[in-house]
């Protein structure tokens, strides 16, 4: 049995986990000097996603912290304009992030009950449209799929 690789080794021989890495190092550098430049009580609740094309993109923990990131955009955009790392950002965009999911998962949330999905079933049942039929299963199953 061979001896297990160092990280560091298969990074260096990894030209696309190469790049990645170089990519996470600039995104957390990038991250540490917005955290200078955003009104202190944004700091601890947002986080850089991303930065490509003139378009910043933001994390926000809560949506409430989000929308204020949306309304603050204008003074944030100003303010960056006066950093040279920030100096080609045009746009911010801002997602909602949820720490409590493991992963830190974005999108959209199933808050489907078990009730609504019985319903969408028995609905399902006496559909004659089968292509409506196909979509309220599809939506039930949905609801069976996200239940841990």
């Amino acid at each position: 049995m061979s001896a297990p690789l160092q990280v560091g080794s298969v990074l260096k021989k990894n030209g696309a986990l190469k790049l990645l890495l170089s990519e996470a190092i600039r995104i957390t550098c990038l991250g540490r000097t917005l955290s200078g430049k955003l009104p202190k009580e944004f700091v601890p609740h947002t986080k850089l996603a991303s930065l490509r094309d003139g378009c910043l993109v933001l994390l926000a923990d809560t949506p409430a912290w989000a929308t204020r990131l949306r309304y603050a955009t204008p003074q944030i955009l100003q303010q960056l304009s006066l950093c040279q790392e920030f100096a080609s950002v045009r746009s911010i965009r801002v997602r909602v992030v949820r720490p409590d999911i493991p992963g830190g998962q974005t999108g959209r949330r199933n808050g489907m009950t078990d009730r609504a999905a019985a319903a969408l079933r028995r609905q399902a049942g006496v559909t004659k449209d089968c292509r409506l039929r196909t979509a309220l299963e599809r939506l039930a199953k949905n609801k069976d799929s996200d239940t841990p």
